[in-house]
């Protein structure tokens, strides 16, 4: 019967001479298991993400620099010389070593702090107790 022959399975076409030849698939990599910095476990109070950028006393001085020129501003807004002198105070503490922080970092961090004080200031008007926040003194004055 000529019919079975049509059944049978076909065997897979063979290159010709013009055509090349299928390469093998590539070798598959597999890169290492990077984890990111955001990943890494959190040390309780550390805050996370870059919060190790900036030290307690770095932060003390940053917020004492801010707090002169913001009062001297009648609490405005501070411009950016005022954040390039402010910027200039943190990074020529005696104790500092770290790369010099610019205006912008200084500016980044006031800006974080506040609102870390403005949560805390939300959790004792809601009947929480009162902050242990380092800092929250300081910026409630």
């Amino acid at each position: 019967m000529e019919d079975d022959d049509e059944i049978q399975s076909h065997p897979s076409p063979t290159p010709t001479a013009g055509s090349p030849s299928p390469s093998p698939p590539p070798p598959s990599f597999q890169l290492p298991y990077l984890s990111s910095p955001h990943s890494a476990p959190k040390t309780p109070g550390s805050g996370g993400g870059r919060e190790d950028c900036w030290s307690e006393g770095a932060t003390a001085v940053l917020i004492d620099a801010w707090g002169e020129r913001y009062l001297e501003l009648s609490r405005g807004n501070l411009k950016q010389k005022h954040w390039k002198d402010v910027a200039d105070i943190v990074s020529s503490r005696e104790d500092y070593t770290k790369t010099p922080k610019t205006d912008i970092q200084c500016k980044n961090r006031i800006d974080t702090v506040k609102k870390k004080y403005k949560i805390e200031k939300a959790k004792i008007a809601s009947g929480g107790a009162p902050s242990k926040w380092r800092f929250f003194d300081k910026l409630d004055d």
